[in-house]
């Protein structure tokens, strides 16, 4: 359901977007069957587009916040995207469970073992490190809890900053025995060759692997 005004001149236009399904996979058949229901209003400001008042439901998990995504084409600029995202509850389970028996049916049910010929065990091509140039964006998230197959997490906080090409994100939480973590990651590829720097901060965590 779309309501709103879509404007011809400089005027913004405004609109309230509401959705609901009984289950994803009619999306997508990579996603869980689960029920869902979302809401927005979207704002179209010159070259920006806002999305405040950002709500949305699948299965037991909640998502709200918002984002605001902008190009400016006349001066050739990467595009730039704000987000600020909360959830009480992320249930990551059912997406994984999908995405595992997507796999499998895709491969036919066996396991398929690596080819004597490679070299490594990552694949030779390389990584688009170059796409990261493309954007700027400047996101936080707060999840109270997050339940995956490593077992759940809590408080988890997320502030990730990309820009030129160099992406620098700080990422904290509680685990399964509330034991606490805290990491930094700074991936720079604006030079000659890439830099990842990672520090992994760690204490009384336990984690499933």
């Amino acid at each position: 359901c779309i309501n709103g005004v879509l404007s011809r001149t400089q005027k913004p236009s405004r609109l309230k977007v509401r959705a609901k399904g009984a289950s994803l996979a009619q999306l997508s058949p990579r996603l869980p069957g689960l029920a869902y229901k979302s809401s927005a209003e979207l704002s179209v400001v010159a070259d920006t587009l806002n999305i405040d008042k950002l709500q949305a439901n699948f299965g037991a998990s909640d998502l709200n916040g918002s984002l605001q995504l902008s190009r400016q084409l006349q001066r050739r600029k990467p595009v730039a995207l704000k987000a600020r995202l909360n959830s009480s509850l992320l249930d990551l389970q059912p997406f994984q469970a999908a995405q595992g028996g997507a796999a499998k049916t895709k491969a036919g049910g066996k396991s398929r073992t690596p080819g004597k010929n490679k070299r490594y065990v990552f694949s030779d091509e390389k990584l688009p490190l170059d796409l990261l140039a493309a954007i700027d964006a400047d996101a936080t998230v707060r999840i109270v809890k997050v339940l995956g197959q490593q077992g759940p997490l809590h408080e988890v906080a997320l502030d990730a900053k990309l820009q030129g090409g160099d992406l620098t994100a700080q990422l904290g939480f509680l685990g399964p025995l509330r034991g606490r973590s805290a990491n930094t990651i700074s991936l720079a590829t604006s030079g000659s060759l890439p830099l990842l720097d990672v520090l992994i901060q760690g204490r009384d965590l336990r984690l499933n692997l």
